[in-house]
């Protein structure tokens, strides 16, 4: 048990690291932004490429901020039927869905990510339009953060059914 509790702290800790990066990616979004607009709006000059490096920065937290979201337990999801379940019910269910759903989705997700971001890695590939910033260093990140997510989804299973079995893991 002392083991499990270890691998389960690893991963909560990968997941809180993946949202600080997250976090960063963040400001430096906000700065892209601020930047393309202070120099479209105020010196009547766009950047040629800041849309499409606002939109790549996106994409990035949008993946890798995934797994800390888990941990937090703030997807979004639709509890109209879990709200009127038993708490233990809910449990059992929510356990039901991750390991038939969930987590075999995510693996599948992760595999099959890893072939597009390296079939983009080989052909070192760009985005269509001028200045050709690299598109293949955003696609290594759906592999990435679809993995955390997957080991973070796996994380809640294993808590949640050792709340079942009323141990603490």
């Amino acid at each position: 048990m002392k083991a499990l509790r270890a691998v389960l702290r690893a991963i909560d800790w990968l997941s809180i690291g993946s949202g600080k990066v997250a976090a960063l990616a963040l400001v430096a979004l906000i700065l892209v932004v601020n930047i393309g607009v202070l120099t479209r709006k105020v010196f009547h000059n766009p950047i040629s490429w800041n849309f499409d490096l606002s939109y790549m920065l996106w994409g990035f937290i949008f993946v890798i901020a995934a797994a800390w979201t888990q941990l937090r337990e703030e997807h979004v999801r639709i509890d109209l039927l879990v709200n009127r379940l038993p708490s233990k019910a809910a449990v059992v269910l929510g356990v039901i869905l991750y390991a038939a759903i969930c987590l075999p989705t995510l693996f599948i997700i992760t595999w099959k990510g890893v072939e597009f971001a390296w079939s983009s890695w080989r052909l070192r590939e760009t985005i269509p339009s001028p200045p050709y910033l690299p598109l293949y260093p955003l696609k290594a990140t759906v592999p990435v953060g679809m993995f955390l997510l997957f080991l973070q989804a796996t994380a809640k299973v294993i808590r949640d059914f050792a709340r079942l079995l009323g141990r603490e893991p």
